[in-house]
């Protein structure tokens, strides 16, 4: 368990958001879910990370539906990855981690 923990804080980007993979970042955007589920992890074992709780919440649409990529001010991201729809599993795991 310990070496999956650091392995999961090793990969936190900045503001305390995870990505799918560093590798294809400059394709696939970071993402709620990979974000609520590492962090949730990280909570469970008391180890502190950088609050994420702001920018998830930030993530909504205007039904209050989080959505699955943080693609705001990412104009070529948001082209591709703004439209998907909605998603039951990264909400439930966003809701999971937040509650």
């Amino acid at each position: 368990r310990e070496r999956a923990i650091r392995f999961l804080y090793n990969l936190q980007g900045n503001g305390g958001i995870w990505e799918f993979s560093r590798e294809m970042s400059k394709i696939i955007p970071p993402d709620v879910d990979d974000t609520s589920v590492a962090s949730f992890a990280l909570k469970d074992a008391n180890i502190p990370f950088q609050d994420n709780t702001e920018a998830i919440l930030r993530n909504r649409d205007a039904e209050g539906v989080f959505k699955t990529w943080f693609v705001e001010g990412n104009e070529n991201a948001y082209a591709r990855f703004a439209k998907e729809p909605r998603d039951c599993v990264v909400n439930a795991n966003t809701a999971f981690y937040l509650i």
